[in-house]
């Protein structure tokens, strides 16, 4: 999208259904936020998350919180980055999804090291160190990102060698031509620790090939950040004037994408190098400025909200896992009902089939009885009979005799 007026002229002129008013929505925060305008992407972000609750898309709303959070991050709301990324974590957690809840394990750390809480950093990044490192998630890029952070965090911790250690590790993952901006990342991370070890030859050379980078790619936030930290060193070298020439550079860049981090890190550089010329006026001017912004950036009230946060997430994970608890054991008790009632089936279905077995066998057995006394009665019968039959022959054999005397005799008489 080149311009994005066409499309909003067509979304507030036209009817649309929800459906098309999420894609529309999604399509002008996408091209807002790759313009680095930060506050625009998340104004239609948010009008896009309405329409998702009322469609109840839990998915695509986790997504879009995860985007929001990293759009809060880069104007500095750290409060609200850490609420939608932690709305985000639960849900993926809960679907299991480990490639994306190593992504906002680094996500948050990266607020916990904006904020100074390096502890909760390193947590976070250990955490998606043991899912990145993995055979089934084991990609190069996301590794080199997540090297990058837990090498930000001993920065902050002043553990300089661990710093440089995985600043190292990251860089053997990547390429300047494949991945411009994870590079120019690195090695404006890697001039920190030459700073903080006073190398601030290598730091500056770091520095200034991190910005030509940056200026290549056009990321306004990079080119803001590092031009503050070759600004640092111009304090640092008693350059003062160059040092204010080029935080007025960078503040004036990072301004107009709203990058709040980088901004209080400008007018905390405008305060020391005017200081170091003696100009008081202007160093009160930006010292009060710095002051302010710093406060609005993280003050004590702001860190206290996000331990808060991150307080009820872990609470609801654990209410989360207490009710997964009880369905299971709501399960469980189910299962065993269907179970006790099978075996009630199945113990009833035996007893009856013994009982039918049983019946069968005494029936069975009363007929076989009566089968044999019917033999018993028939073979007696038959025995009758044959006796009256033998009587009967013997009688017919006395007549023949009789009859065969009685010729004989008159026979004789002849």
């Amino acid at each position: 999208m080149s311009n994005p007026d066409s499309l909003i002229h067509y979304l507030n002129k036209n009817q649309h259904d929800d459906a098309e008013k999420i894609n529309l929505f999604n399509e002008l925060s996408s091209y807002f936020y790759q313009q680095e305008k930060y506050v625009e992407a998340i104004h239609y972000k948010l009008q896009q998350n309405e329409l998702l609750k009322k469609t109840k898309n839990d998915s695509m709303l986790a997504n879009n919180n995860e985007r929001l959070a990293l759009m809060y991050y880069h104007i500095g709301n750290y409060e609200l980055s850490s609420k939608f990324y932690l709305e985000a974590l639960k849900y993926f957690e809960l679907v299991n999804n480990e490639r994306i809840v190593a992504q906002i394990s680094v996500n948050l750390a990266n607020v916990y090291t904006r904020i100074e809480n390096y502890k909760n950093a390193i947590s976070y990044l250990y955490k998606s160190k043991k899912i990145l490192e993995s055979d089934a998630f084991f990609n190069e890029r996301s590794l080199a990102g997540l090297y990058t952070n837990i090498g930000l965090a001993y920065v902050g911790l002043l553990q300089l060698d661990s710093a440089n250690l995985y600043y190292n590790k990251a860089l053997a993952l990547i390429n300047e031509i494949e991945n411009p901006l994870y590079f120019a990342s690195i090695l404006n991370n890697k001039g920190e620790v030459f700073y903080e070890l006073k190398n601030y030859d290598k730091a500056l050379i770091s520095y200034e090939h991190a910005y030509k980078i940056f200026s290549e790619i056009r990321n306004y936030n990079g080119m803001g950040a590092s031009k503050l930290n070759i600004a640092k060193l111009k304090i640092k070298t008693n350059e003062y004037k160059s040092s204010i020439k080029l935080s007025k550079e960078a503040l004036e860049n990072l301004e107009e994408i709203k990058s709040l981090f980088f901004i209080v890190v400008a007018h905390q550089q405008l305060y020391e190098a005017y200081k170091g010329l003696s100009d008081y006026k202007m160093a009160n001017h930006h010292l009060e400025l710095y002051l302010h912004l710093k406060d609005s950036l993280k003050g004590n009230e702001k860190t206290e909200r996000i331990a808060n946060l991150e307080m009820q997430y872990a609470t609801e994970k654990e209410q989360q896992k207490l009710k997964i608890l009880e369905q299971q054991i709501l399960l469980t008790e189910k299962e065993n009902k269907l179970k006790q009632t099978r075996l009630y089936i199945v113990l009833g279905s035996i007893i009856a089939l013994l009982i039918i077995t049983i019946l069968t066998a005494v029936y069975l057995r009363a007929t076989l009885s009566k089968n044999k006394l019917k033999q018993v009665v028939l073979k007696q019968q038959q025995e009758k009979l044959q006796l009256t039959l033998d009587f009967k022959q013997k009688d017919l054999e006395s007549f023949a005799n009789y009859l065969k005397e009685k010729n004989q005799l008159l026979e004789n008489l002849k």
